[in-house]
């Protein structure tokens, strides 16, 4: 998920490279749409195991995106959420990410060796049905396998080669 459409076609060549099934978005609001639509013939969201996000989209942050989709649905507990920017995040503003879900935060640009890795993510589990709003993740230490890279990033959604959808 990311606003510039020249970050979308790298990071799109890198993923499609590693065989990843990729859903792009544009806006924060696409992001929304994407994260909150229904998979065809189910009551359930569609599932990714990553989501790449960008930390300043054209109509909303990253932050605006979590915070909206994590107040409508709990499909945010069972995905990896990578936060990309170009900028240095503050330590507090990474730990309001990570209170809304977010595991790892890269700079751009971001290079082939760290698409790489995420091949090896273990998808997490899915998450028991809720009623209403759904709880909090606590921060996970992704960072220990995904180091930090160069700038920002856009946010890409994406399963990796063989996932169920």
């Amino acid at each position: 998920m990311d606003d510039d459409f020249f970050t979308r076609m790298v990071i799109r060549k890198m993923l499609d490279a590693e065989q990843h099934t990729v859903a792009q978005c544009t806006s924060g609001q696409e992001a929304i749409e994407l994260l909150t639509r229904k998979q065809t013939g189910s009551t359930q969201p569609e599932r990714f195991n990553v989501i790449l996000l960008d930390w300043v989209l054209g109509d909303m942050t990253g932050r605006d995106v979590l915070q909206h989709v994590r107040e409508n649905t709990s499909v945010l507990n069972s995905i990896h959420i990578i936060i990309v920017s170009a900028d240095q995040l503050t330590p507090a503003v990474q730990g309001e990410l990570k209170a809304l879900g977010a595991k790892t935060f890269w700079t751009k640009p971001v290079q082939i060796e760290t698409i790489r890795q995420l091949s090896s993510l273990a998808p997490l589990p899915l998450p028991p049905p809720t009623l209403g709003r759904s709880p909090v993740l606590s921060p996970c230490a992704l960072s220990s396998c995904m180091p930090p890279l160069g700038e920002a990033l856009p946010a890409v959604a994406f399963r990796p080669a063989g996932a169920p959808p």
